[in-house]
């Protein structure tokens, strides 16, 4: 489906549910931007000029939005921008950056080149959308001052250190409805190329109170976008609900060699902060601080991100991670691309669909795909606060692991996973679905299919999976022993190109049924309740 922003266009079936509310005219009041009328002095230039060429440009931005102009186009334009640095709040930062009004396009060309002017301060934004509504930014490239900047020891007014220097967002989206952002290039950020967040905590920490002054952002799409070499994250989803990652390149994130002083701490420079990921999804979940020390708790959602979808994506390189999901809900990832993992924390109702994962040469040690796990008494108890992942139809090659099942409910079906020590492991799981994957590897004499040991998992169910690895298809040690819970093996396909078989080793009530077993057979030791039924083996 082919949805015009006014002169923008993008493919996006993303946006089909009509969530995407922007509706610029074809008659649209557009304003042209003039460099020289306006006084930008391009090129190098010293601070003073620089912040100069931010505050026309704003000037600029303010005359548009005063006068009912709808988009905003600037050309060729190649310059740097710099800012009055303070240390403050939200509100203020937005103050500090430049600021579209709302109801606008900013409408760039692959001719402007918006520059951060090299600075010591650790924490600004070049662009916010702020408190704004029905922004649509799209074409240009910003550049972060990554490699120029002057990584200081500094303190904020509270006392507080600042020297990561890992707050210096190339562009942010905050307490905003229906923003587009189009067609945008992203490097050299000294922190995050582009920040989604809310104005403020949901909640109160001192009462958990909820905070009737904090907006959220609703209904954001990134489309058509390079975000790269940031130090920190390219993409950080902080707050926020319907948001989409659509037919980007995200690459590069995070990578670079530490320093460190004789005393053994860190001395941040250009090289990368943590959590160095392609996309993260981080916003705050705490616990109660002020609750009795008796053990249970209760979670407080400062920050929430909400039903996210990652469409189309190409992730490279990225150090830590492609995609690193701390806490979203409703969170799917589609049809991308990736050479490193896709991981959860406590998420809940993750989906990775169709996703094609090859690990690159230094990544191989990493897992594929990896569901959360937190679990918490909350005083009725223990609650898994990570539920409802799904795994299916992905195409998984090269890692250590192929997926790592944890949480309540998972479901790990029709995937194909190749070059593996370890097709499939779990822990800490309850009610698995592991259905119609095929997996096979020779990575080396060790391989195994599906390990599991020294754990108790409530229920597995895996149906119609064909597993092929030199080393044991099956491996249990210590599973299940002493419990009721079941592990069935139906309708599977095993073999073992070095002739290992199926081990048990104490563990309880597993079935095997209607399998096939070839160059391999049916080892127990110490098993209570273990059924073979109509199996064949050849």
């Amino acid at each position: 489906m082919k949805i015009q922003l006014g002169d923008v266009d993008i493919t996006n079936d993303l946006v089909r549910n009509k969530r995407l509310r922007i509706n610029w005219t074809t008659n649209a009041n557009t304003y042209v931007f003039d460099k020289v009328e306006w006084g930008i002095v391009e090129n190098a230039v010293d601070s003073a000029t620089a912040l100069n060429n931010k505050n026309q440009l704003q000037a600029a931005f303010d005359f548009a939005g005063a006068n009912n102009y709808n988009v905003f186009e600037i050309d060729e334009l190649d310059a740097y921008f710099d800012f009055e640095y303070i240390f403050t709040n939200g509100e203020g930062y937005s103050s500090i950056a430049l600021t579209p009004p709302s109801n606008c396009h900013i409408k760039m060309t692959n001719n402007t080149h918006l520059r951060w002017q090299p600075n010591a301060f650790p924490k600004c934004t070049f662009l916010m959308v702020w408190k704004k509504e029905n922004v649509t930014i799209s074409g240009g490239n910003f550049y972060g001052d990554r490699y120029t900047h002057d990584y200081v020891i500094i303190a904020d007014g509270d006392g507080i250190d600042r020297s990561t220097h890992e707050n210096c967002i190339t562009m942010g989206v905050n307490g905003s409805t229906n923003v587009l952002i189009d067609n945008v290039n992203f490097t050299d950020a000294t922190g995050d190329a582009l920040v989604i967040g809310s104005t403020e905590h949901r909640i109160f920490p001192e009462t958990g109170e909820i905070n009737p002054d904090t907006l959220y952002n609703q209904n954001i799409t990134i489309s058509n976008s390079t975000l790269t070499k940031s130090r920190r994250n390219n993409i950080s989803i902080t707050d926020g609900e319907d948001i989409y990652v659509t037919n980007c390149t995200i690459s590069d994130a995070g990578n670079g060699t530490d320093i460190f002083y004789e005393n053994g701490d860190i001395q941040y420079s250009s090289a990368g902060v943590a959590p160095k990921a392609g996309i993260d999804i981080e916003p705050f979940r705490g616990w109660n601080a002020n609750e009795p020390d008796d053990g249970f708790v209760t979670l407080f959602d400062f920050e929430k991100v909400e039903r996210v979808t990652i469409d189309n994506c190409d992730f490279t390189d990225n150090f830590v991670s492609s995609l690193l999901n701390y806490a979203g809900i409703g969170v799917i990832v589609q049809n991308c691309r990736a050479d490193h993992s896709f991981s959860g924390v406590y998420d809940f109702g993750t989906k990775y669909y169709n996703n094609t994962i090859i690990a690159a040469i230094d990544k191989r040690e990493a897992s594929g795909i990896t569901f959360g796990y937190v679990l918490k008494n909350t005083g009725e108890g223990d609650y898994q606060y990570q539920r409802d992942s799904e795994a299916i139809g992905n195409t998984i090659e090269g890692f250590n692991y192929g997926i790592t099942v944890r949480g309540a409910n998972p479901i790990v079906n029709d995937n194909t996973i190749t070059d593996y020590n370890l097709a499939i492991g779990m822990s800490l799981a309850s009610n698995v679905s592991c259905d119609n994957n095929t997996m096979s590897s020779a990575r080396s004499t060790s391989s195994k299919g599906l390990s599991l040991n020294n754990l108790n998992i409530d229920s597995v169910s895996f149906t119609n999976n064909s597993i092929i690895a030199p080393r044991y298809p099956v491996e249990l040690l210590t599973f299940n022993q002493g419990t009721l819970n079941t592990i069935i093996f139906d309708t599977c396909t095993f073999e073992s190109t070095d002739g290992y078989p199926l081990r048990f080793e104490n563990s309880d009530n597993i079935t095997i049924q209607n399998s096939t077993l070839t160059n391999t057979t049916i080892s127990q030791t110490n098993c209570l309740n273990l059924i073979e039924l109509s199996n064949t083996i050849q």
